[in-house]
């Protein structure tokens, strides 16, 4: 699973751009790794705004989804565990 994308990030582009790095680097290496036959590795990609379906007025609310920007609150964690859950059911692991 890689880093979510939190609100502090979108503030500030170079910390979204280290974090699109980061992300870009993970999936070479799964890919890589899958490439050479490993069949149990994955990567759940999330980026944090997608996995909320709160929208107003055409922008998402994944800011609401932390206490301050970085850390999930409890509708943080109930959207986060509702992407995995669907990530692994579609990659039939659960």
């Amino acid at each position: 699973m890689t880093h979510f994308i939190t609100g502090s990030d979108t503030l500030v582009p170079q910390w979204l751009d280290g974090r699109d790095k980061f992300r870009e680097v993970q999936q070479r290496i799964v890919t890589e790794l899958q490439n050479q036959g490993d069949k149990n590795i994955y990567l759940y990609m999330p980026d944090g705004r997608e996995l909320t379906d709160m929208v107003l007025e055409g922008h998402s609310l994944w800011h609401e989804c932390t206490v301050d920007g970085l850390h999930f609150n409890d509708l943080g964690y109930f959207y986060t565990t509702k992407g995995l859950i669907q990530f692994l059911k579609e990659n039939r692991l659960i």
